[in-house]
Parts: structure tokens; C-alpha cells; sequence
């Protein structure tokens, strides 16, 4: 960082000094641009977002990652060392007024979330702060990390499936990571392959890290909520319903995931989200129907059963519990013990070890199913602030 320190510029006028100081041209100095390393900065002549150059605290703003429901998400650099932290911003300019407490509210409440769990498979928060009106909360940067959801569709592309072993390590690290969330008292109601980063470290391939808790819920305010809100390939029949939210409401999203990565299907298959729905909440569909077709074995199935079973009493109540049942299922995909090879076949069929194939593998097609029309956390969340902005202007024309 010591090269990039001493060799800045500012974002609006390019001109040069130390990273982190502000720019004295006149419209850079009343946009409040500071310098940021030149590595940072966009194509000439390019109109930059009015955030880069931005200091909040002691982060530098430096580029941009993504933007979201509450907001947008950026780059950002702790000053002086330069360690990199993403700094997801709450621009309550995009909502009505009538919104902006509630808003406020979960906005701390996804940090106080954050804070209460510290555990490696979890993503980290460093601060949470306002800076003029705007609140933000500063976490860790996962530097070339991709998300679960990234590499399903590219295994999906290349026909390439997942190791058993590859499964039962990730499975394994989100358990370990749900069990801090579940021991913070706290229930996730987003775990989905798009909130699922892994990124690869020294001495720790495959490092799994749980990210958005922009729908935690704390378990001590009650099991039940207001609105529904999730994503509905993962989401439990109880967020739909409302009401006996738990542990075992995450655990579900967990089946729905281990049941893609081991089949390659969706369980609850569907071009729009009604026929999802309609799927996920009818008592006679059975999502082990595909599976047997598969041939996978009984134990896998009995544990798809009990994870994705309607009732919440009928589930996996805690993480240990679904351990013991997933460790039971993966055995019996591996008899030998020696690991055995997830790969795509060409019929789809599934092949038992010791088949004629070059490394006597056992096939997992990966031929997930995803709908145009499914509406993720982010469009929930739209959704849930258009009727309750309709709901306060409702009630403030009867008053």
C-alpha cells in the first residue's frame, strides 16, 4: 500500500498527492473528493459516482461493487494501512419519508445482526456509523471471492458437477457457520447460493463465508413477522405463513441447496413463482420423486424428506441435528470411503462406483432449473416497502 499511498489522485480533477487527502480545486473541494490511489481511477474524461473520493471515517471510498435494495455497495480502503473493507450505504433519499424510520431500524438491525456473530464461516463487520444523515456498515471485502449461486450456473455451463466431498465441505462450513447465527439467537431467512461466498486462501481452499443479514430476524422478539420476506426457491413454508420462524426455517434453505448440488433438480421446479409456491405448500408433491428417479440412495432421500418437510415440527430442529442426518446421507454415496467423484453424465443418469467410466465415478448431473421470474430478497424487499409506504398513507389520511 506504501506505493499507493504516495502515488493518489483526486477521482474529479486528477489531481496528484498522497492517498487520503482532500483536493483543494474548488468544485473537487465542495464535492469533498479526496485522493485515491491512481489504480483506482476510471477511463479520462469519465463522470465519477459522487461517493468515490468520499472519507467516511477512516475509509476510503475507491470504487464500486454492487448496488441493492438498501442501497449500494462499495470499495472501500482503511486508511492508513490500506486494508480493503466493502461499505454498503443506506440512501434513504430513495424511499418516502414516512419510511425512513423503519428503514433506519433494519438497516441497524442487519449490523446488530453482523455484530452478534463471530465466527470464520460469517461474514465480518468492522464498523457501522452515519456520516451526514447516511448510515453505513463496513465489513470485510471478500478480494476474489464468488458466490455459490456464480459457480453453480458456470459448472452448469461446462457440465461440470460437484464432488461429493466438495459438497459435504461446503454444507459442512454453512452448518458451522448457521450454528453461530442459531447460538446468537438469530434466524438468517435468506441462506441461498447467491448469499453463499466461497473464496480460496492460503491454507484454506473453499473458504465458505455466509453473507446478507438484511433479513435476520432476532428469535428473542417472537417466531412470528409481519411480512414475507425471502427468496421462494429457499424460502420455508413458514415464511410464507408468517408465523413458527426458527433455526429450522434456515435449515430448510440448507436442504433446498444440498438437494440442487446432490440431484442437479430443484425440488419445488416451476417457471413463475406461483408454481413454485404452489409446489413448495402442496402436501402431495414429493421432491424425493426425482431423486428416486436418479437412483440416489434411500438414506439421501429420507434426508431430503425430513429437511424440506412442510411442517417445521417435522424437520431438522438444529444444526447438529442435520449434521448427523447429512453425514448419514453422504456415506452412503461414498461406501468405500475414499471419496467419491461427482461428475455430469451424459444421460443423466446417476452411476454407481465401479461403472465404466474413467475414474469409476458417481454422476451428479447439475441441471438446475431457474426461473426468470423468481423474485429474490431484493425484490421482496421493493415489494414490502410499496405496501407499507401504502399503509402509512393510508392511515395518515384517516387520521
Amino acid at each position: 500500500m506504501k506505493g499507493a499511498i504516495e502515488n493518489g489522485a483526486c477521482p474529479g480533477c486528477r489531481g496528484a498527492g498522497r492517498t487520503g487527502t482532500p483536493c483543494g480545486e474548488t468544485l473537487c473541494a465542495a464535492r469533498g473528493y479526496h485522493r485515491i490511489p491512481v489504480d483506482y481511477l476510471g477511463p479520462a474524461g469519465e463522470i465519477p459516482d459522487l461517493m468515490m473520493g468520499q472519507l467516511l471515517g477512516i475509509y476510503l471510498i475507491v470504487g464500486g461493487i454492487g448496488s441493492g435494495a438498501f442501497g449500494t455497495v462499495y470499495l472501500g480502503l482503511q486508511l492508513p494501512v490500506g486494508l480493503k473493507a466493502a461499505v454498503k450505504m443506506l440512501d434513504l433519499r430513495n424511499f418516502p419519508r414516512q419510511m425512513w424510520d423503519t428503514l433506519l431500524e433494519k438497516f441497524e438491525s442487519e449490523a446488530r445482526a453482523l455484530a452478534a456473530v463471530q465466527h470464520p464461516n460469517v461474514l465480518r463487520l468492522f464498523q457501522y456509523s452515519t456520516v451526514r444523515g447516511q448510515p453505513y456498515i463496513v465489513t470485510d471485502y471478500i478480494d476474489g471471492g464468488f458466490t455459490l449461486e456464480e459457480e453453480i450456473e458456470q459448472r452448469a455451463a461446462t457440465d461440470e458437477g460437484y464432488r461429493v466431498e466438495e459438497v459435504a465441505a461446503m454444507l459442512d462450513q454453512i452448518l458451522s457457520g448457521l450454528n453461530a447465527v442459531h447460538d446468537a439467537g438469530i434466524a438468517h431467512r435468506d441462506i441461498k447460493p447467491a448469499n453463499i461466498m466461497i473464496q480460496d486462501r492460503a491454507g484454506y481452499p473453499r473458504l465458505v463465508r455466509i453473507l446478507d443479514f438484511g433479513l435476520a430476524k432476532f428469535l428473542e422478539r417472537g417466531d412470528v413477522t409481519l411480512a414475507t420476506s425471502g427468496t421462494p426457491d429457499y424460502m420455508a413454508p413458514e415464511q410464507l405463513t408468517r408465523d413458527r420462524l426458527g433455526p429450522w426455517t434456515d435449515l430448510y434453505a440448507v436442504g433446498v441447496i444440498a438437494y440442487e448440488l446432490l440431484s442437479g433438480c430443484k425440488p419445488f421446479p416451476g417457471d413463475d413463482i406461483q408454481t413454485v409456491l404452489f409446489h413448495k405448500l402442496n402436501p402431495s408433491w414429493d421432491p424425493n420423486e426425482r431423486v428416486r428417479q436418479l437412483g440416489l440412495p434411500e438414506q439421501v432421500q429420507a434426508f431430503f424428506a425430513r429437511s424440506l418437510a412442510m411442517d417445521p415440527g417435522d424437520r431438522y430442529r438444529s444444526v447438529g441435528e442435520m449434521r448427523e442426518g447429512l453425514e448419514s446421507a453422504l456415506a452412503r454415496m461414498d461406501p468405500g470411503g475414499a471419496g467419491v467423484v461427482g461428475t455430469i453424465s451424459v444421460d443423466g443418469l446417476v452411476r454407481s462406483p465401479g461403472s465404466n467410466s474413467e475414474n469409476s465415478t458417481m454422476a451428479i448431473p447439475l441441471m438446475v432449473v431457474r426461473s426468470d421470474e423468481t423474485v429474490d430478497s431484493e425484490e421482496a424487499f421493493r415489494r414490502w416497502i410499496e405496501m407499507e409506504a401504502n399503509r402509512l398513507g393510508s392511515e395518515d389520511s384517516e387520521t
